[in-house]
C-alpha cells in the first residue's frame, strides 16, 4: 500500500477548495468547521468529525462554510478490504462517512500521522506511516460498517418513539407506525437491534425509570406509571429483572443512603 500525498489545510469562511481530480483514492476529513463539497451534481456537507471517501477520477470543488475550518487529506493506493462488499472496494462515487473522527483516539491518530509524515525520511518513518495509515483506513471501514448496517428509517422512527417516552406501545402499534406487518416488523427489529420489540421496550422503560429515580424525587408509583406500568408490582418485577434490585434500593444506593 502507498500514500502518495498527505496534507492539512486551514481555511477561512468563503475560501475555495479545489477544483481537483485525483488518480487514486482519497480521504478528506473535516477536523474543524464545515465545508460544502460539490461532486458533479452531488452536494455533500462535510462537517466536523465527518469524512468523504473519494474514488479515483472524481472531480470536485467546494467552499468553506464556517468562520474557520481545517481539512485533513490522505491519498492512498493499494488498500484492499478483506470484506468483498466493502465500500472501499466497490465505490465509484464519493461516499460520506458520518462518524469518521469523533473519538479522542481518532483525532490523536490523525495528528500523529501528520507529525510523522513531516519527520525526516527513514525506514522507521516509512513503517510508522504504513502502520498508522492502515489503522486510519481500518477504523474508517469500521465506521462505514456501522453506518451501512444501521437500522432502516422505519425502525429508527419507532425506536425513537419508544425512547421519547411512548412506553406503552404494543408490537401491533409499533408495526403500524412503521407501516409494515407485525411479523415483518418483529423479524427486522430483531435483525438490527438483537432484541425483540418487547425486550427493547422493557429496556427503554427501565432506563427511563433509573433516570427518574436518580434525577427526581417522584414517588416510585408515579415513576412506574410514567414508564408504562399501571401496576406497581409489575413495575417492581420488571425493574428487578433488569437491574437485580428494587427501585427503592436503587435510589438509596444512588444517593449513598445504603
Amino acid at each position: 500500500m502507498e500514500f502518495p500525498y498527505h496534507g492539512v489545510g486551514s481555511y477561512q469562511a468563503g475560501m475555495s477548495v479545489g477544483p481537483a481530480r485525483w488518480p487514486h483514492h482519497d480521504i478528506i476529513f473535516s477536523l474543524k468547521g464545515s465545508f460544502h463539497l460539490q461532486f458533479g451534481e452531488t452536494s455533500m456537507a462535510l462537517t466536523e468529525g465527518r469524512a468523504v471517501l473519494v474514488p479515483p477520477g472524481n472531480q470536485f470543488h467546494g467552499t468553506t462554510e464556517s468562520e474557520t475550518a481545517v481539512m485533513w487529506v490522505l491519498h492512498f493506493k493499494g488498500y484492499k478490504s478483506p470484506r468483498k462488499s466493502s465500500v472501499f472496494n466497490r465505490a465509484r462515487r464519493p461516499f460520506l462517512i458520518a462518524n469518521a473522527c469523533v473519538t479522542p483516539f481518532d483525532r490523536e491518530l490523525l495528528h500523529e500521522f501528520s507529525r510523522t509524515w513531516k519527520s525526516a525520511k527513514s525506514r522507521l518513518k516509512e513503517q510508522a506511516v504504513l502502520l498508522m495509515g492502515t489503522l486510519i483506513l481500518s477504523r474508517l471501514e469500521y465506521s462505514l460498517c456501522r453506518q451501512t448496517n444501521s437500522p432502516p428509517p422505519f425502525l429508527r422512527a419507532v425506536s425513537d418513539q419508544v425512547f421519547a417516552e411512548n412506553f406503552s406501545l404494543t408490537v401491533a402499534q409499533m408495526a403500524g407506525l412503521a407501516g409494515v406487518s407485525s411479523s415483518h416488523f418483529r423479524s427486522q427489529f430483531r435483525k438490527h437491534y438483537r432484541l425483540s420489540p418487547l425486550e427493547f421496550r422493557l429496556q427503554s422503560r427501565v432506563k427511563e425509570a433509573t433516570r427518574l429515580l436518580s434525577e427526581t424525587w417522584l414517588p416510585i408509583k408515579e415513576i412506574g406509571r410514567r414508564v408504562g406500568y399501571g401496576d406497581l408490582v409489575a413495575f417492581h418485577r420488571a425493574f428487578r429483572r433488569e437491574t437485580g434490585t428494587t427501585p427503592a434500593v436503587y435510589r438509596k444506593r444512588y444517593y449513598g443512603i445504603v
